[in-house]
């Protein structure tokens, strides 16, 4: 089991992958070539918090969005 010390941080609302999170992602799959890893990635975002772009898009859609913005990141 390994944990990643960095953290993706999402502006609120947004489901944009910043410049910095790219480089961690970079990082990230490096490692996953070097050691045959699968990995499990988790969406989250705050209780009550909406999309910047439609505020009918709530937390748990929004938490969604942004787990698979991270999973199309690392796949490209």
């Amino acid at each position: 089991f390994v944990k990643m010390k960095d953290k993706i941080l999402f502006r609120p609302g947004s489901t944009g992958i910043d410049d910095i999170n790219i480089q961690v992602f970079e990082r990230l799959v490096k490692m996953m070539r070097e050691n045959k890893w699968h990995i499990m990635i988790e969406g989250h975002a705050a209780e009550g918090e909406v999309s910047s772009k439609d505020s009918s898009v709530g937390a748990y859609e929004l938490s969604s969005q942004r787990a698979l913005a991270v999973s199309k990141s690392l796949i490209q």
